[in-house]
């Protein structure tokens, strides 16, 4: 388990999972929903509504009880709003948002929004959403990233875990805390449970090695993908990878206080700054990703570096220590 200490004050961010919902009873699902129909004052619960005030995952509940209606209905809810829609219907649906909207793109946070149902008849009736856009006549999201890096993703939850200071729920994973929807995490590791996990067992190695690929047959999450996980790294090479690893991210900005060695800002005294680590020989010059030659950047220093007087052999005493 990875403990980071932000700032020299009390507050840690423990890289651990908290117990599986498979060990929360039924009754506590059952009285959390009740809870959120009473909070929204409504005699049933959407999974919007859930999403936003529940304690669990909306897919937790449906698994559990084996559809989200079985679940009001369990909880003495109605489950009137949950009329199975026609494939017609739901196209003229998407359309009718698509139209509100004054645009050829929904996405499902739109469409939790603005339409008649959430997007699980979709998914049911069309097998993605993609497709479902497709019958509609409307186009693909411009900024799909299926095409994201194993990096990408598991970086993205890091940030998210550090702004949060906890276990990011399935719920929060959305703009503008995330760069990537939920979904690209659950069709990329198969569920969200899986996705932690895998996070877990990245951020915890000592390796900055590791591909995330996974050979052909090989699920994400699935009980082959530990061993196919350390199978798969890059064989030792002279020359470490270009991106640091997370435990050596974390090293870097811990010794320099969580702060720009730039500007001097830090996430403590301007919430929403951005921290990367920077080469300060660049890579392309020869840099190694070692951490004297690592320095904590702001987003916005890093990307002008070129324009800085920052010297990277300045005396450290100089940059605040917060």
């Amino acid at each position: 388990m990875l403990v980071l200490r932000i700032c020299g004050g009390d507050s840690t961010v423990k890289f651990e999972l908290r117990k599986a919902y498979q060990r929360i009873s039924d009754s506590e699902i059952l009285e959390d929903l009740r809870g959120v129909a009473g909070t929204t004052g409504k005699p049933s619960v959407t999974k919007s509504d859930y999403s936003a005030h529940g304690r669990f995952s909306r897919h937790t509940v449906s698994k559990r009880f084996g559809s989200w209606g079985a679940a009001l209905e369990q909880a003495g809810l109605t489950t009137e709003h949950l009329t199975r829609a026609t494939a017609d219907a739901l196209v003229a649906d998407l359309r009718t948002v698509a139209a509100t909207m004054n645009s050829s793109y929904v996405s499902i946070s739109d469409y939790r929004r603005l339409g008649k149902w959430s997007e699980g008849p979709f998914f049911r009736t069309f097998g993605n959403w993609s497709k479902a856009l497709a019958a509609a006549g409307l186009k693909r999201n411009p900024n799909d990233h299926r095409g994201a890096s194993f990096e990408e993703l598991l970086d993205n939850l890091e940030r998210i875990w550090i702004t949060l200071g906890r276990q990011p729920r399935h719920s929060e994973i959305k703009a503008p805390l995330s760069r990537f929807s939920a979904s690209t995490y659950l069709n990329r590791f198969g569920s969200w449970r899986r996705a932690l996990d895998t996070f877990i067992e990245w951020v915890n190695s000592d390796s900055n090695t590791a591909s995330g690929q996974l050979p052909e047959g090989v699920e994400a999450g699935s009980p082959e993908r530990a061993t196919t996980f350390r199978a798969t790294r890059e064989p030792a090479r002279k020359r470490a990878p270009r991106i640091a690893n997370l435990r050596l991210k974390f090293r870097v900005m811990r010794r320099d206080h969580f702060t720009c060695r730039a500007c001097g800002r830090s996430p403590c005294l301007v919430p929403g700054l951005v921290l990367n680590v920077d080469h300060v020989v660049p890579w392309e010059a020869g840099g190694e990703t070692v951490e004297e030659n690592l320095q904590t950047l702001c987003e916005a220093c890093n990307q002008g570096k070129g324009k800085l007087s920052w010297r990277s052999g300045e005396d450290s005493s100089k940059i605040a220590n917060i």
